[in-house]
């Protein structure tokens, strides 16, 4: 089917666009699989959903399956007791034999199993799931996860460039059963959140606050998600602060446009594992007065998401102050430790898909509109550059990664 995409026809190679990260497979050698699709996959389980599939569609099939259920137990009992019969007699078999008779009778049963039961090969779980990755703008990020996503084993993913408003085109493409629609950033979400009723939907790469700030917005369909955020838990971000301080004190700037229940969580953290931490409410507009009060007296500052106040209108006087003030800077994103932060824990693409991939495996469901996780994986930087001119002795990423995990499991 051509895509149309902001009223622009498709070009010749519009087709990497429904399967832009697929590995071409060899042709199938089932008679079926050639009959009803052009579309296959190597992987066993996505071959056996085929046969499902096909086998499904013909209402003969669908009566007939008690009686092949039956023929196909019976081809394998068959076989097994022929060999019993053989081993009971006194027939002599050496390894090799053996070996090449467990092959074919056990290539007979599966044989017989994917022809004639669908029912044996199909499990209802997100695992077996189509997953369909939805997105509007194609990116550096966008292209990395979807690859990332395809390299696990037994995994489809499909890429879905979608248009804004939704096309026809596009409302067809997003009416699949039995698929799991990932939808890449807050803009994508929002839509499918609006369009798809009883679907389930996986929103990535979009930040607690925007999720949260969607779902109360009164005009938006209460249809049930589960977003997985890029935020990383505070309480870890500031176990990486104490690493940086070497457990001496540590200020936290924030705003009041801020979480309070974030700001409340990190606070019994600090108190539960004797973290010297000072919290600092900062009123803004940002004055670099205000910022180097409080600063002042610290071993470490550390930034945690709060748009009011780290954006890019104030990161760079952030940066600043706390340099020259001698003071290291332990931020949330990578981009933050490029900019001058002397370390920085985040989530990176690799974090982020091997997350999304957990997640369908365990096949949770929102229980009610709005189910957030927060990311199990996560990755560590240090600005070596900036780190050595504030005499800083710090490990290597790799090390701080490890001791982080080892404190997060006390």
């Amino acid at each position: 089917m051509r895509k149309f995409v902001l009223g622009i026809q498709a070009q010749a190679n519009s087709k990497n666009l429904t399967r832009p990260f697929m590995p071409s497979a060899p042709r199938p050698s089932c008679v079926r699989c050639v009959i009803t699709s052009s579309r296959l996959y190597t992987t066993p389980s996505v071959t056996l959903r085929r046969h499902k599939a096909a086998a499904a569609s013909s209402s003969s099939s669908a009566r007939a399956s008690t009686t092949n259920m039956q023929t196909a137990s019976t081809i394998g009992l068959t076989a097994f007791a022929s060999l019993s019969m053989a081993v009971s007699e006194g027939m002599r078999f050496n390894s090799a034999s053996i070996r090449g008779i467990i092959t074919v009778l056990t290539g007979v049963v599966l044989f017989a199993a994917i022809l004639t039961s669908p029912r044996l090969v199909l499990a209802e779980t997100t695992s077996t799931m189509d997953v369909i990755a939805v997105y509007q703008k194609e990116s550096k990020r966008v292209t990395k996860l979807i690859n990332a996503l395809s390299s696990i084993p037994s995994r489809k993913i499909d890429g879905r460039l979608l248009s804004s408003p939704l096309t026809t085109d596009d409302k067809l493409s997003l009416s699949k059963d039995n698929t799991v629609y990932l939808a890449i950033g807050i803009k994508v979400t929002k839509q499918l959140v609006n369009y798809l009723n009883g679907k389930k939907i996986i929103a990535a790469m979009v930040s607690e606050s925007e999720i949260e700030h969607l779902y109360s917005n009164p005009g938006t369909n209460r249809n049930s998600v589960t977003a997985l955020v890029v935020d990383q838990p505070v309480e870890r971000l500031l176990l990486l602060a104490d690493e940086v301080s070497d457990h001496n004190s540590i200020v936290l700037p924030y705003s009041t446009a801020n979480n309070t229940s974030k700001i409340t969580r990190i606070k019994q953290f600090a108190l539960k594992n004797s973290i010297r931490l000072t919290l600092k409410q900062i009123d803004l507009p940002l004055t670099t007065h205000h910022l180097i009060d409080a600063i002042r007296g610290s071993e470490a500052v550390l930034a945690i998401p709060d748009r009011a106040l780290h954006n890019r209108s104030n990161a760079k006087s952030i940066i600043l102050n706390s340099y020259r003030m001698g003071v290291p800077l332990v931020a949330y994103s990578k981009a933050y430790s490029t900019a001058g932060a002397s370390a920085a824990l985040y989530s990176s693409i690799e974090n982020i898909a091997a997350d999304i991939s957990a997640l369908l495996d365990t096949n949770k469901t929102p229980a009610t509109d709005l189910y957030i996780v927060k990311p199990t994986e996560f990755s560590v930087t240090v600005n070596r550059r900036v780190s050595d001119s504030l005499n800083l002795r710090l490990p290597d990423a790799t090390s701080l990664k490890a001791t982080l995990i080892e404190r997060m499991n006390q």
